[in-house]
């Protein structure tokens, strides 16, 4: 009983510590705003935002994200535009990113 104790004390110390990294949007990623932004799950998912075309370069920032256990650091990928970044590919069809309209010219 004694370490359940311990183990929720614990919990209510690290939480605000990882919420902490949850303080750079993907929106923040670039100075303009996103032409799309999404999120994918309920508890736990990803946190995505698109901009088609942006100083010649399609750029999607993201972040995994859960409601326990904080954000993972926000990754940027940058391809010329019209491409698909590595994130897309790997989840091309996602209804969350609608690949067949972000890259329209």
């Amino acid at each position: 009983m004694r370490k359940q104790y311990f183990v929720a004390l614990l919990l209510l110390w690290v939480s605000p510590a990882l919420q902490g990294c949850c303080s750079q949007e993907p929106r923040d990623a670039l100075s303009t705003a996103p032409d799309r932004e999404c999120q994918t799950g309920v508890e736990d998912g990803m946190d995505i935002a698109v901009w088609k075309c942006v100083g010649q370069e399609h750029v999607v920032a993201h972040r995994r994200s859960s409601a326990f256990l904080g954000c993972s650091a926000l990754e940027v990928e940058r391809v010329p535009c019209g491409q698909l970044t590595p994130f897309e590919q790997e989840r091309e069809g996602d209804a969350c990113l609608n690949a067949n309209d972000v890259h329209a010219p």
